[in-house]
């Protein structure tokens, strides 16, 4: 009702080593929670907990409560049988009150592995098992339906009982089966529900279904296809996109506008041949999302468009000709169109220049044959149009075709291996900073080369960086660096010489220290971080700068100075290289300061010597080098004693 959660965390900090909950019932304002040790009962309004049950008559003790079902008598549905509550019986935790059945092949025994749900239909009690649906008739289980696969749960509607498995949604009234609905290929069942007024949902793999006057509604929830954030990009409208994994193990891509995701996958775009989807780019105005074996896609108008050995001529992986493997696509810094790196072709052409009238150069790589054991792996292209691209273990290597595609003459060849230039660390990052210097991550820290056209004079090394296992790098508008660790998530300075923060799963709301993405958005200022346990977004000041002057914004106002907890007043709207002077209202300077780069800068509310200033009206000036543009915005101090 207020939009808060109340964190109840006493299961979760007991000493058992599994302590799932596996479902909830609610009655007479009392949870009964199933949970992989017992059954406890909760009090939801005090949340405090009224009882635990360990073990059931002779079912053995702290093992797994799978459902209960509440008919005047408690049902506990278990891994190891079912159990009664017997008549009368108060003390639920004492083993003797209940009456047990157990699972396996005995005369009396449930023919099953593991009971899962239970039901009071027609005076008959009917238990849902993984070999099918079983009535007790006082001696001896019977089957009651003629399904033997896994029955998942149990309920009565009206004068039906409805029964889901894994892909199935059964009925039964007295004398018929009725299968009322089956799942499409690849989507399981787990729950089942009916409303009062009849309504039918079950939850599944692929959201909730819901079974109304015949007509089925699919509702899945606002939110991405999974929690595996491998790689994301930020396109030039804000737009987040993620890639989910390779191997088997994808979901496809995804996109995420600010209000809504779009999943891109086997189901919601037939067009597409995997969802083996684990990079995503943002380059020559395009969205790129590489597969694992089927090349790469380019998004236009919102369609992917399928680029493979089909039709294209991309090479595969030796021995395999149509196993396409795409690490990489970046734009050509001259608008040549765009750059694909091959993972491992067999005919040893790594780099394909795509133009914009769709022909295609293909350039071989020179020092050693690429194989599935030595391939490419991280890409970049910096200012000066060199392609820079590691190979797995052998350390890093560059081309320059020079502007001259038909000639190969002039085209630049290089490497830094490995055991030389990378103390024999893998190179697992790159980047390009706006002031054109290269960032290099390894497995042990960063490596920088202040001047891309010399990489071999010069290599620098980030401190604050120093020992940590380095997975990707982003730069921000005022050059600063965020650097995805499987420590956190560090913040350093634009030469990497200090820490300006550091944020883990101890210390922010990230959901994992193992930091696999992070990419940010200039133009809010947004740093998004990919974790395989889901995406966080923090909002910094770091907002690329304006083009000219427009409209200058200081919030908030009025502002408060002097307090113990005083924040500095942000001053919006910033071009590059902005001066900003603080004036009073009748023209007296009392700050003057550079701008640190951005479209956002701050002022602490203290004059040259460093004083807060007294309560009144306080012109803000800023204005370029020449001083040509100019804009002002006003604030009321309020100085707190």
């Amino acid at each position: 009702e207020d939009n808060t959660v109340k964190k109840i965390l006493d299961i979760n900090r007991t000493n058992n080593s599994q302590k799932a909950i596996n479902d909830i019932y609610i009655y007479d304002d009392i949870a009964y929670v199933s949970i992989d040790f017992g059954l406890s009962l909760i009090d939801v309004k005090s949340f405090e907990f009224i009882e635990s049950v360990l073990k059931f008559g002779d079912l053995p003790s702290s093992t797994r409560v799978n459902s209960i079902n509440l008919d005047n008598l408690l049902y506990v549905s278990h891994e190891n049988g079912f159990a009664v509550q017997k008549p009368n019986s108060t003390n639920l935790a004492n083993p003797d009150s209940w009456t047990t059945y157990i699972v396996g092949q005995g005369s009396s025994s449930i023919p099953a592995d593991e009971v899962n749900s239970s039901v009071i239909f027609n005076e008959n009690m009917l238990i849902a098992t993984n070999e099918g649906v079983f009535n007790f008739d006082g001696t001896n289980w019977q089957r009651f339906l003629t399904i033997e696969s896994n029955v998942l749960k149990l309920v009565k509607s009206s004068n039906d009982l409805l029964a889901i498995t894994t892909n199935s949604l059964i009925s039964f009234n007295d004398t018929t089966e009725t299968l009322l609905y089956q799942s499409k290929p690849g989507t399981e069942f787990s729950d089942l529900l009916v409303t009062n007024e009849g309504i039918i949902f079950i939850a599944s793999t692929l959201g909730l279904f819901e079974i109304k006057s015949g007509n089925t509604n699919q509702i899945v929830p606002a939110g991405p296809e999974t929690n595996n954030f491998l790689s994301i990009t930020i396109d030039a409208n804000s737009n987040v996109w993620a890639a989910t994994g390779k191997d088997g193990f994808g979901e496809g891509f995804m996109k995420f506008d600010s209000h809504k995701w779009t999943n891109y996958n086997k189901h919601t775009f037939p067009q597409l041949v995997t969802n083996d989807y684990y990079r995503v780019f943002f380059s020559a105005n395009s969205i790129f999302a590489c597969s694992w074996g089927f090349g790469f896609v380019k998004m236009e108008d919102g369609e992917p468009i399928i680029f493979d050995a089909n039709n294209t001529e991309m090479d595969g992986i030796p021995g395999s000709p149509n196993f396409v493997v795409i690490m990489d696509v970046k734009a050509d810094k001259f608008q040549n169109g765009y750059w694909v790196f091959n993972h491992a072709p067999d005919d040893n052409n790594a780099l394909i220049l795509f133009a914009p009238d769709g022909s295609q150069t293909y350039f071989r790589f020179q020092f050693l044959n690429l194989t599935t054991n030595e391939f490419v792996d991280i890409a970049e292209v910096d200012d000066n149009n060199t392609k820079w691209f590691s190979i797995n273990g052998e350390g890093l290597f560059y081309f320059n075709e020079n502007g001259t595609l038909e000639n190969t003459s002039d085209d630049t060849w290089g490497r830094m291996n490995r055991s030389e230039f990378f103390d024999n660390r893998d190179v697992t990052a790159l980047t390009v900073d706006n002031r054109n210097e290269l960032w290099i991550g390894t497995s042990l820290g960063v490596r920088i080369i202040p001047d891309p056209l010399r990489p071999k004079s010069q290599l620098l090394s980030s401190f604050p960086l120093r020992q940590q296992s380095i997975n990707t790098i982003a730069v921000d508008a005022l050059n600063r660096k965020w650097v995805g660790t499987s420590q956190g998530l560090f913040y350093v300075s634009s030469d990497g010489s200090a820490l300006i923060d550091q944020f883990d799963s101890k210390n922010s709301p990230l959901p994992s220290d193992d930091i696999l993405s992070v990419a940010i958005d200039d133009a809010t200022g947004i740093v998004y971080v990919g974790t395989s346990l889901g995406l966080s977004a923090l909002k910094t000041t770091a907002v690329k700068p304006n083009e000219n002057f427009s409209e200058l914004r200081a919030y908030p106002n009025p502002y408060l100075v002097g307090g113990v907890n005083s924040a500095p007043l942000q001053i919006d709207g910033l071009i590059a290289q902005s001066t900003i002077k603080i004036l009073s209202i009748n023209g007296q300077l009392i700050k003057e300061f550079e701008s640190v780069g951005g479209r956002i800068d701050s002022w602490d509310g203290r004059d040259e010597s460093g004083e807060f200033v007294p309560t009144g009206v306080y012109l803000i000036v800023a204005f370029d080098e020449e001083a040509n543009n100019v804009e002002t915005a006003k604030v009321a101090v309020i100085r707190e004693q």
